[in-house]
C-alpha cells in the first residue's frame, strides 16, 4: 500500500501518538500535490498490528458528498483526531465543502475507530448554510481540547471584542474548545 502519513501537504503534527502506538495515515491513490483528493483517512494500532479507517459515516448522515478526508491534527496521546471532509459523515454536515470533524478514538465493531465522531464546524442561521473549512486547523492544544480553524461560513453569530461578526463568503478564523462548541 502507497500511504503517507497524516495526509502529507503539512498536516502531520501529532500524526504519530507520542508512544508510538497509534499513526494516523493515507493511502496516496489519486493524491495531487495542489489538492486533497485522498479517499480514506486511517489509524494504524501498531500493538495490535492493524488499521482502521475513521472516514466513516455515521447512521443516520446521507453520506452524500466525495470521500476526500484529509488529517489535520491529533492529540498527542492519539486518542482525538481532527479532519476534515467533503462526505456527510453526521446528520448535521454541510450541504457542499469541507465540514471539521472531531473523532474521539475508542473500541468500535471490527476493532478501533470514531466511538464518537462531531461535527465541529456548524454553521448556524440559513439551513444551505456551509461551514467551507479552509485547508488544516490552524493550532490546536496538545490534548484536543482546543482548535483554531478557518471557515467561510457562519459558524457563531456573537460579535468578537473589536464588535465584529462572521460573514458569510469570508474567511473567519474560529476557536473550539471542549465543552464550549
Amino acid at each position: 500500500v502507497n500511504g503517507i502519513l497524516g495526509s502529507g501537504r503539512g498536516s502531520v503534527r501529532h500524526a504519530i501518538s507520542d508512544d508510538g502506538s497509534r499513526a494516523f495515515w493515507a493511502p496516496t491513490h489519486g493524491y495531487l500535490l495542489t489538492d486533497i483528493n485522498l479517499p480514506a483517512l486511517y489509524l494504524r494500532d501498531t500493538v495490535a498490528g492493524a488499521s482502521f479507517r475513521l472516514d466513516v459515516p455515521q447512521p443516520g448522515a446521507n453520506e452524500e458528498g466525495a470521500e476526500r478526508p484529509a488529517f489535520s491534527v491529533a492529540s498527542r496521546d492519539g486518542s482525538v483526531v481532527f479532519f476534515t471532509d467533503s462526505q456527510h459523515l453526521t446528520t448535521d454536515a454541510s450541504p457542499t465543502g469541507r465540514d471539521l470533524y472531531r473523532c474521539e478514538i475508542g473500541a468500535v465493531e471490527g476493532g478501533l475507530g470514531c466511538a464518537e465522531l462531531s461535527n465541529i464546524s456548524v454553521a448556524v442561521g440559513e439551513a444551505d448554510e456551509a461551514a467551507e473549512v479552509l485547508d488544516q486547523v490552524s493550532a490546536a492544544s496538545d490534548d484536543g481540547t482546543r482548535v483554531y480553524f478557518v471557515a467561510r461560513g457562519v459558524l457563531d453569530g456573537d460579535a468578537n471584542n473589536e464588535g465584529a461578526v462572521a460573514q458569510t463568503g469570508e474567511p473567519n478564523l474560529y476557536l473550539w474548545e471542549e465543552g464550549q462548541g
